[in-house]
């Protein structure tokens, strides 16, 4: 599966609630997408994490995400490619249940 960062991605309604519960920023989703770690959760959804890891080579690059970190964004992929955000969390620690995804990504 390739990830597009133009790709489009659509909040559901329950992934709104939770991110403005949760204060995560529309940007924090966005760059857990383009930059975090991909894991396979189960029944298809892939969760992306930016941890301390992804934060530092960011940083290297001179984009400073320090607020965004242990975000992690829960998506499944409709067919047409289009992104579906789940949920998004908070996540110090990646959930013993996630395994390691081969996710490409494009320009």
């Amino acid at each position: 599966m390739v990830i597009d960062t133009r790709t489009i991605f659509i909040l559901s309604k329950h992934a709104v609630q939770r991110s403005q519960q949760r204060g995560i920023r529309l940007e924090a989703i966005w760059w857990a997408l383009r930059l975090g770690r991909a894991f396979h959760a189960k029944d298809g959804i892939i969760a992306f994490h930016l941890g301390r890891r992804q934060i530092r080579q960011a940083r290297e690059q001179g984009v400073r995400l320090d607020d965004f970190a242990d975000v992690a964004v829960l998506v499944n992929r409709r067919p047409d490619g289009t992104l579906i955000v789940v949920t998004v969390i908070h996540a110090p620690r990646i959930s013993r249940f996630w395994r390691p995804a081969r996710v490409g990504r494009a320009a």
